[in-house]
């Protein structure tokens, strides 16, 4: 379900997953920060297109590990681009797609942003595709499990793609809402939901 909260017009995705013995609860929040994209020396704005977020909780790690990857849109690299990021969270890489399809770790910057519990992450883009990754200590309990994971942003973004992997040992997994189920080819069952993001609706 997606729905604009009251007056904020934050972007509101509601997913919950549920394991057997191990469950697994996820409300996914995108919520627009700031009031303004940060503006490069030349005057352009940065913003993203094709942003694929994924989600897999517990897949190498007992933590939730979060993959963002995305261009950048109507600006030419380099450009400095900057995500929000949990202040409890483990950069695993954040840098740049290199000619041969690896991803170059740059230097990034981590500081503490003004909404508590969130850093700013910010780095140069020496190519127009961009990956973060980091891995979140937001899954708790046990044997059942509660995921609260929020995704915010700092530049627009134009279009959106979101997935859940559902964990290779799991069974009864389900999602709430549903999305379109998809069966990759490496034999995990993703949950992928499309999104819009809007920048303008900004609190």
């Amino acid at each position: 379900h997606i729905s604009l909260t009251g007056a904020d017009h934050h972007l509101l995705k509601k997913i919950n997953l549920l394991l057997a013995s191990l469950a697994l609860a996820i409300p996914f929040l995108l919520a627009p920060h700031g009031t303004a994209a940060l503006a490069q020396t030349d005057n352009s704005t940065v913003a993203y297109k094709n942003v694929q977020l994924s989600v897999f909780p517990e897949l190498d790690d007992p933590r939730l590990l979060v993959v963002l990857v995305g261009q950048l849109d109507g600006i030419s690299p380099p450009a400095m681009v900057a995500f929000m990021v949990p202040n409890t969270s483990a950069i695993w890489l954040a840098g740049s797609m290199e000619s041969d399809g690896s991803f170059d770790a740059g230097h990034a910057t981590r500081v503490a942003s003004n909404i508590t519990g969130w850093d700013k992450l910010s780095f140069q883009a020496v190519t127009d595709t961009f990956r973060v990754e980091y891995y979140d200590s937001s899954i708790v309990g046990y044997p059942q499990k509660t995921i609260s994971y929020d995704f915010r942003w700092l530049h627009p973004i134009s279009d959106m793609k979101a997935e859940v992997e559902e964990p290779i040992s799991s069974s009864n997994f389900s999602v709430s809402p549903e999305g379109t189920l998809y069966q990759s080819s490496d034999g995990f069952t993703l949950h992928t939901y499309t999104l819009t993001p809007n920048i303008n609706d900004q609190p």
